[in-house]
C-alpha cells in the first residue's frame, strides 16, 4: 500500500512539473533559477521538500517579458520610412526648381526677344527642360509622397495602439496565470506537508505501540506466577 502511495505522489509531482514547464515555456522563463530548480526537484525527487517550502508567489517571475519584438520592429520600420519621406517632397521640389532655373537661363540666352513666364517654362519645358522635371510631374510626385507619409503615420499610430493593447493584455494574462500557478504549487506543497505529517504521526504511533508491546512483553516475562 505504501508503494502505491509513493507512486501516486511521484506521478502528481511529474504532472505539477509539466504545468510549471508549460507556463515557463509560454512566457520564456525556462532558464529561470526557481523554475528550473523546482522542475528538476520534482522530477528527480531530489531536494523536493526544500524547493516546495519556498513561497512560489515570491520566487516566480513577477513581470512578463512582453515578447512583442516583431511588432516593435515593424513599428520602428514604419517610423523610419515615414521620417525619411517627410522632407523628401521639399528636397525634390528644390531640385526641380534648380533644374528649371538652369534650363530657363539657357532658354533665355537663346530666346532673348521671346521671353516667357518662368512657371510656363517650368511646365512646358520648351525642349530645354526634361518633361520629368515639369511642374505638374513634380507636383504629382510630391502629392503621392505626402499621401504615403500620411498613410504611414496612420499605420504607425494604429500599430502603436495595438502594441499598447497587446502589452496590457499580455501582462494581465501573465499575472492571472502566474497567480494560478502559484496557487497550484502552494496547494501541492501543502498536500505534501500534510502527507508528511500523517506519515510522521503514523510512524510515531507505530514506535509507541512497539515500545508499549515491548514493555508489556517484558512485564509478562518478569511476572512470576
Amino acid at each position: 500500500m505504501k508503494k502505491g502511495r509513493d507512486s501516486a505522489s511521484k506521478n502528481e509531482d511529474y504532472l505539477i512539473s509539466n504545468e510549471i514547464e508549460s507556463w515557463a515555456t509560454e512566457n520564456d522563463f525556462v532558464d529561470h533559477f526557481y523554475i528550473s530548480g523546482i522542475i528538476n526537484a520534482l522530477r528527480a525527487q531530489k531536494d523536493r521538500n526544500s524547493w516546495l517550502t519556498l513561497d512560489p508567489n515570491e520566487y516566480l517571475p513577477t513581470k512578463s517579458k512582453n515578447n512583442l519584438r516583431t511588432l516593435q520592429r515593424s513599428l520602428s520600420l514604419l517610423n523610419l520610412a515615414r521620417n525619411s519621406l517627410v522632407f523628401l517632397p521639399v528636397a525634390i521640389t528644390w531640385l526641380a526648381i534648380s533644374k528649371a532655373t538652369s534650363a530657363f537661363s539657357i532658354y533665355g540666352k537663346s530666346n532673348a526677344l521671346n521671353l516667357i513666364n518662368f512657371l510656363d517654362f517650368w511646365q512646358n519645358g520648351y525642349g530645354v527642360l526634361s518633361p520629368k522635371w515639369s511642374l505638374s510631374e513634380i507636383a504629382t510626385l510630391d502629392f503621392q509622397i505626402i499621401l504615403t507619409v500620411i498613410a504611414l503615420t496612420i499605420a504607425s499610430s494604429l500599430l502603436n495602439q495595438r502594441i499598447v493593447q497587446k502589452r496590457v493584455t499580455t501582462e494581465e494574462h501573465f499575472q492571472k496565470t502566474r497567480q494560478e500557478l502559484s496557487m497550484l504549487i502552494s496547494l501541492h506543497a501543502n498536500r505534501t506537508t500534510l502527507k508528511n505529517l500523517k506519515n510522521l504521526k503514523s510512524k510515531l504511533a507505530e514506535d509507541l505501540l512497539v515500545k508499549d508491546n515491548r514493555k508489556t512483553l517484558k512485564n509478562l516475562r518478569n511476572y512470576a506466577p
